[in-house]
């Protein structure tokens, strides 16, 4: 935009091939704000589509589905006018899975009957987004079923990535759980195996619908070696791996998270990831990482941009990154990180699969629509 001085305007170099097979992708976050300027939208999609990036991928909540048609169909659009794929990441669906905003479930909340449960028959409350449904509960599969139909529908999605599955982490003794578990609900690993199996199931149900759609699932980095093992042996997902900071936990950096005290991170690519790559390409499945790149102070800022060469460099086949994300207290010096490490790492990118030019007229989704 004339008179604008940021990020976006920096021209882009490339360099000397050393990973043709990476592919990256951004986490953008506009499909549920109810203030949506084509105009921007279309100069974030052309920034992406120069800087080498392959896909964007807006969060969709399950209210989007109904009140962010013409938001979603709208990033599909530019994304497809400049050559972008789309990859969508359902958000707190179910209490499922991550995604942004931190919002309970909708669905959820309307339907406490389908709640998980403690051993005395509470139900459990996730301090960010309340309630979850169990995935023992026929709702659970209904809901992701309708969802992913209406989602098919309304945009192209080349693929669909399930965001920190939120099942594995803890216990579940609702009555739905019981039911399907039986004696075994007393045992983590026997709940583990049926997390797990829920998230395969999902996988499975993208398959069917769109036996062309990649689906992509990340775990904390720091989740145990059985979990990890277990998602990436899953037979319909296609690329695994996990999110983190940007950095070292030796490095003291601070968690993404925001409370009275700061607190060091828990989680960092550098210290976790090479496990996920090494794992999921044990499996047969293309590695991932999700540069946490939100919630950055300015001394957090200045140690990302020292680290992110290495993150680079561990060799994770998709590199995930968060455009202009939330809480960063400098967002154009962090971005500048970002894109000092996609112009160095430009020509290591996969090539891409589609040219740049205009929506496809034939593809009814990429018309807008009055919902």
């Amino acid at each position: 935009a004339p008179g604008r001085s940021s990020v976006l305007d920096m021209p882009l170099e490339m360099s000397t091939p050393r990973h043709p097979r990476r592919l990256t992708a951004a986490y953008y976050f506009r499909a549920h704000m109810y203030t949506c300027v084509p105009r921007h939208v279309r100069e974030d999609m052309e920034w992406l589509a120069d800087h080498g990036v392959d896909a964007v991928v807006p969060s969709v909540l399950e209210q989007d589905l109904v009140a962010a048609v013409e938001n979603l169909q709208c990033i599909a659009r530019e994304a497809d006018r400049v050559g972008l794929e789309l990859y969508v990441v359902p958000s707190r669906w179910g209490g499922h899975v991550a995604g942004s905003p931190k919002v309970p479930s909708t669905f959820t909340v309307t339907h406490p009957e389908s709640w998980v449960c403690e051993a005395d028959g509470r139900p459990v409350f996730n301090s960010v987004s309340g309630p979850m449904t169990s995935i023992h509960h026929p709702h659970a599969r209904e809901l992701w079923e309708q969802n992913l139909d209406r989602l098919m529908g309304m945009v192209p999605v080349s693929a669909v990535i399930l965001d920190e599955p939120k099942a594995i982490h803890g216990m579940d003794y609702s009555a739905a759980a019981r039911a399907w578990l039986g004696e075994e609900v007393n045992k983590a690993s026997a709940q583990i195996a049926a997390s797990v199996g829920f998230y395969g199931w999902i996988c499975g149900t993208v398959k069917r619908r769109m036996p062309d759609c990649k689906t992509v699932l990340f775990t904390y980095g720091n989740v145990g070696r059985e979990v990890r093992e277990a998602f990436a042996a899953l037979p319909d997902l296609d690329t695994y791996g996990c999110d983190g900071r940007p950095w070292a936990l030796s490095d003291h950096g601070a968690s993404d998270t925001r409370g009275v005290e700061e607190v060091f991170a828990e989680k960092a690519l550098l210290d976790h990831a090479p496990a996920f790559i090494d794992c999921a390409r044990r499996h047969g499945k293309r590695s991932m990482v999700l540069i946490e790149n939100h919630a950055l102070n300015d001394r957090d800022c200045g140690l990302m941009e020292r680290r992110l060469p290495q993150v680079m460099e561990l060799g994770a086949d998709e590199v995930y990154f968060y455009y202009y994300p939330r809480s960063v207290e400098s967002p154009e010096r962090a971005m500048e990180g970002i894109a000092k490490a996609l112009r160095d790492g430009a020509s290591d990118r996969q090539p891409a699969t589609r040219s740049r030019g205009h929506p496809d007229p034939a593809d009814s989704r990429l018309v807008a629509r009055n919902q």
